[in-house]
């Protein structure tokens, strides 16, 4: 089992102060710390905005604090990060605030003590640069965005023709998979 390492933290309040939900979790639940407003904050569709989290953290030397938002206020409101996953370096000492951006086509709104986001804390490896002519060469080579597949068209990235994985002839068109679910749910 990997050690323990004790972060320091200073919390506006206990009820600011993340927490897991189980000892194994990966991440802690951090919340909205809207201590000014006596109403609850709205994001508006399509708009962002910065929400304090009500705490500050003493990172050691080598690690770093991930924000990353919450599958269900993903999935169920449309609520995300911004710039996920938000870094929290070891030498800041301010407030950690969370950029939540409203890709719903509803108001999302945010009360006090609300669990918006999660934080991971991480070791860092130190690294450097080594500045090179050219770089090793990698069968995937320079192909970027979509060079897996995209919207059924698969690139192969030694053959420059994209195979389009929608064509009629391509796509299996029977109801078997239907027909099999149907028949096991009685």
């Amino acid at each position: 089992m990997s050690k323990n390492i004790a972060i320091d933290i200073q919390v506006a309040n206990e009820l600011y102060a993340p927490e897991k939900a189980y000892d194994t979790d990966a991440a802690y639940d951090v919340r909205a710390c809207l201590v000014n407003k006596a109403k609850p904050f709205k994001v508006m569709p399509g708009k962002t905005e910065v929400i304090a989290l009500g705490f500050a953290l003493g990172l050691p030397e080598g690690f770093e604090a991930l924000i990353s938002p919450r599958s269900g206020l993903a999935a169920k409101s449309g609520i995300t990060i911004l710039n996920s996953p938000g870094v929290i370096d070891a030498d800041y000492r301010g407030e950690v605030k969370v950029i939540l951006h409203n890709t719903g086509d509803k108001p999302f709104f945010v009360n006090d003590g609300d669990r918006i986001a999660q934080m991971r804390i991480k070791e860092v490896l130190p690294t450097s640069l080594n500045f090179v002519e050219k770089l090793s060469e990698t069968v995937r080579g320079e192909s970027g965005f979509g060079s897996t597949g995209d919207n059924g068209v698969v690139v192969n990235p030694t053959d420059p023709e994209p195979i389009d994985a929608t064509s009629e002839d391509d796509v299996d068109t029977t109801d078997e998979l239907a027909d099999t679910d149907s028949e096991s749910s009685e």
